[in-house]
């Protein structure tokens, strides 16, 4: 289960069909993507379906009946086809299956398809809904991103984004996984966070409202910009002391907390039999003089 390895110029990446997950992103002569130290975590940017956040006792409920379904679901664990490999594009697709059905018994396809250019990696998400009925589904992307950045050690980094409005976020608690319902940190006046030691040692930090359509990850000159469509909700997450940070722009919220029950439907896309939807987001990565020197 070889990785499929992409370039476009000086531009280079490489996704393992274990997840569709993209596992690296060099440009400029620095990589861009967490390596996946397992002594911090060993995700890299995996994609969340069919739901987000954790259930309480890993269990979700569907039409009544209980549904085994761990964090963030099973497509991050799961091993998608290879539908195309070309040298600047990729489509990876997996399907439902007697063994996914054990977990989310409806009928789906979920295709991740990647194309890249000169420091720009474009990756949609479409769900397909092969079920006779409505299908609902929770969609979002986790890339964790090094921190500091390629050539900003020791710099002040920010996270900046497209609608600049003052934005409340709330902490997800390490302990339950749950959403504290009252605000747990404000972004500056124009939306702006700096991030700093201690930030997520409880937890990631979401905001309901989200970002708008693009948020920029930016010390002195170097900075990653995301473009997103059809995810409304924005989510920041590290681990204490490990440099990476995680953007994670998703369709829809984790359970609240207080809620001993986690319903399929909530905060879900309902997708219509024969229907599809598509969720993108592209990164665009602006390396500063000292890291494209590099190498």
């Amino acid at each position: 289960m070889s990785d499929i390895a992409l370039s476009a110029g000086s531009t280079r990446i490489t996704i393992a069909p274990l997840g569709a997950e993209l596992r690296s992103l060099e440009a400029g002569g620095a990589q861009w993507l967490w390596h996946g130290d397992p002594t911090f975590w060993s995700g890299r940017s995996p994609a969340l379906f069919p739901v987000i956040g954790r259930s309480p006792g890993n269990v979700i409920d569907i039409g009544g009946v209980s549904f085994p379904m761990l964090q963030h679901g099973f497509a991050r664990t799961s091993v998608f086809d290879v539908v195309e490999a070309m040298e600047t594009s990729a489509r990876l697709r997996f399907t439902d299956s007697p063994e996914t059905r054990m977990h989310y018994p409806f009928g789906f396809e979920l295709e991740l398809a990647y194309g890249l250019a000169e420091n720009t990696v474009s990756i949609v998400a479409t769900v397909r809904n092969t079920d006779t009925g409505p299908i609902p589904f929770q969609l979002g992307f986790h890339p964790a991103f090094v921190y500091p950045l390629p050539g900003a050690e020791g710099l002040v980094h920010r996270v900046l984004p497209a609608r600049e409005d003052s934005t409340a976020y709330h902490r997800i608690n390490n302990s339950d996984g749950l959403v504290e319902g009252a605000p747990a940190y404000t972004s500056g006046p124009r939306g702006d966070v700096e991030i700093v030691p201690g930030m997520f040692d409880t937890g990631a930090l979401v905001a309901p409202t989200g970002v708008g359509e693009a948020v920029r990850y930016t010390a002195g000159r170097a900075a990653i910009d995301l473009e997103l469509s059809g995810l409304p909700v924005f989510a920041l997450w590290s681990k204490p002391g490990a440099p990476f940070l995680c953007l994670e722009p998703w369709s829809g919220m984790p359970l609240g907390a207080g809620e001993a029950t986690r319903s399929i439907d909530h905060s879900a896309v309902a997708l219509q039999s024969g229907s599809s939807a598509s969720f993108g987001m592209r990164i665009r990565v602006t390396p500063s003089t000292k890291s494209s020197n590099q190498g």
